[in-house]
């Protein structure tokens, strides 16, 4: 993740979970670590990429209020 010191948004570069770790809670406390780490830096947008095709991280990030922007390949995913 990375955000300027000064900005309200920031960028989620890459979150995984290797699969044998999968399915256990913790992309949820991935995720969840990152946007407290934003709320600590008055961060007000979240992007990040996923694949569409990855149907349980886009699942994940739903579930935390994050909206689809383009049905492209690599998809932009807010947070507001």
């Amino acid at each position: 993740m990375y955000a300027w010191p000064t900005s309200l948004s920031a960028s989620i570069t890459k979150l995984a979970v290797k699969e044998n770790y999968r399915g256990q809670g913790r992309g949820e406390a991935l995720l969840e670590a990152a946007i407290k780490k934003c709320r600590t830096r008055t961060v007000l947008r979240i992007r990040l990429h996923v694949d569409p095709l990855r149907t349980p991280a886009v699942n994940l990030y739903k579930k935390f209020g994050f909206q689809v922007d383009t049905p492209t390949r690599l998809s932009n995913v807010h947070r507001f």
